[in-house]
Formats: C-alpha cells, sequence, structure tokens
C-alpha cells in the first residue's frame, strides 16, 4: 500500500502523527538552540520545508537510490542542514 492509496482516516491519523513529532524536535531544536533558533513552530516549519527540499533533490538527481531508508535518510539531511544553514544565515545578518 503507498500513501497515495491510504483512506482519509489513515491519511489523517499519519498527518497528526507528522505534526507532532516535527513539533516535538521542533521544540528540541529551540531548547538546544535558544535565542539562536526560531522557536518551536518556526524550527518545525523550517525543518519540513526542508525535508521536503531534500527529497525534491533526491528525485531530480540521477542516485538511483530509491529504498525507503536512504531517501527517508536524506529527507533528514536536508531538513537539519536548512535549520543549520538558516540559523547561520540569521547569525551573519544580525551580527553586526
Amino acid at each position: 500500500m503507498t500513501i497515495g492509496q491510504l483512506s482519509i482516516d489513515w491519511s489523517v491519523i499519519f498527518a497528526g502523527l507528522a505534526l507532532m513529532a516535527g513539533f516535538l524536535v521542533g521544540q528540541a531544536m529551540h531548547s538546544l538552540m535558544g535565542r539562536q533558533g526560531f522557536g518551536a513552530f518556526g524550527n518545525m516549519i523550517i525543518l519540513a520545508i526542508g525535508f521536503y527540499l531534500g527529497l525534491t533533490l533526491h528525485d531530480h538527481s540521477n542516485l538511483g537510490y530509491s529504498a525507503l531508508e536512504v531517501r527517508f535518510a536524506i529527507g533528514i539531511a536536508g531538513a537539519f542542514l536548512s535549520l543549520f544553514a538558516a540559523a547561520l544565515l540569521k547569525r551573519v545578518l544580525l551580527d553586526t
């Protein structure tokens, strides 16, 4: 069964679980980063966008890896790299 074949009930359940997990990771990053971060919700949004960008870049590249575990790892790496880049950019722009 693929994600496109899920019923509306399971889709809502998985979306809720993804939001809860995203908020927990965003809160953890907020407690680690403090003022250098973007708050729990801001971190959650940046991580979600980075996960999507990582998967999109993987889809457009010709790496040939199609295993779910590899795609998930690439998405996670994209998420944390985007949070790192955003924090670094914030640090550079506000450090005047």
